[in-house]
């Protein structure tokens, strides 16, 4: 993360050519960096809400992006919270 900060600001402090290639080189590094940090924070796993179990367990169960049409939790006993 620190890399692609640094390598951001690296690019935005560079002087602009007169003919504007550096500015266009500039900008085509952004965006990449910009896609790169999107995938980033893309692949953080989603959680959803805690459940707390009678004997004191905390569960956070992973959100996948695919289940859209994912059952509700059930508690302990097996019925539907």
């Amino acid at each position: 993360m620190k890399t692609i900060l640094v390598a951001l600001a690296l690019v935005l402090s560079a002087p602009a050519a007169a003919d504007g290639s550096l500015l266009e080189d500039g900008e085509e590094e952004v965006e990449r960096l910009l896609s790169l940090l999107e995938t980033l924070v893309e692949s953080i796993p989603l959680y959803g809400m805690p459940e707390v179990l009678d004997n004191g367990d905390i569960i956070l169960r992973r959100i996948q992006p695919d289940d859209d049409a994912a059952q509700p939790p059930a508690d302990s006993d097996g019925k539907d919270i």
